[in-house]
């Protein structure tokens, strides 16, 4: 999968249109589609290839904006006016595709929420034989 990255780069890259260039370089994208990639590996129980594109796009979008916010209050000295709006966009349409190619729990921040796995139930099962 990784060999098609680069496909998804033009994707990443137009849901961002509106960002400077000199901001986000292709360099950069591919950075954060190998990173969306590897958590969607992780998590992933789809077999439907297009779906698991989205939700790899969707992250690395997201991933890609938070790089960029953090890139622009370093060099600019501010955050962008409308980065807040914008990162809780991104961040839901995010989690709205991980959600449809998983049922492991995810939290608002993107991550496995291991507070509801702690509290799941082990089982344990057998066949045993029988004298019927």
């Amino acid at each position: 999968m990784e060999d098609e990255l680069h496909k998804l780069i033009p994707n990443v890259r137009q849901s961002l249109g509106d960002l400077p260039f000199e901001f986000i370089t292709d360099a950069q994208i591919w950075v954060e589609l190998k990173r969306a990639l590897a958590f969607v590996e992780y998590i992933n129980e789809s077999t439907e290839q297009k779906l698991i594109n989205k939700a790899i796009t969707a992250l690395a979008i997201f991933y890609t904006y938070v790089n960029y916010s953090s890139l622009a209050e370093t060099r600019i000295g501010n955050i962008p006016t409308a980065q807040e709006p914008k990162y809780y966009v991104f961040r839901e349409i995010a989690l709205s595709y991980l959600r449809m190619i998983t049922s492991l729990p995810l939290n608002d921040k993107l991550v496995l929420d291991d507070s509801i796995l702690r509290n799941e139930k082990a089982f344990s099962s057998g066949i045993l034989r029988s004298v019927f």
